[in-house]
């Protein structure tokens, strides 16, 4: 948070409360971080763009399976925006 550039990073589980995902950077516990989640057009009714706001609770290190360190982040704050409507000019 607070950065002027995102960073990319891939996430391996959303849910309700949190995210694990793998960053391109290390992280410590407590950061705060911003992350921008672009929903899945898979499903209609989620699509759209998703900013969540929280904090490391906990890091894994690269191992033989992925080649970046993992986080999981909880998430205290959200902001959803829809897709725009094609309807709609």
């Amino acid at each position: 948070m607070g950065e002027s550039i995102w960073r990319d990073g891939r996430s391996q589980n959303v849910s309700c409360t949190g995210v694990l995902f793998l960053p391109e950077v290390t992280l410590l516990r407590d950061t705060p971080i911003e992350m921008q989640l672009e929903l899945p057009a898979e499903m209609p009714a989620s699509r759209g763009m998703l900013i969540r706001r929280g904090r490391i609770v906990r890091g894994a290190p690269p191992s033989s399976l992925r080649d970046r360190p993992a986080y999981a982040a909880a998430a205290f704050e959200r902001v959803y925006w829809p897709p725009p409507d094609p309807r709609r000019i």
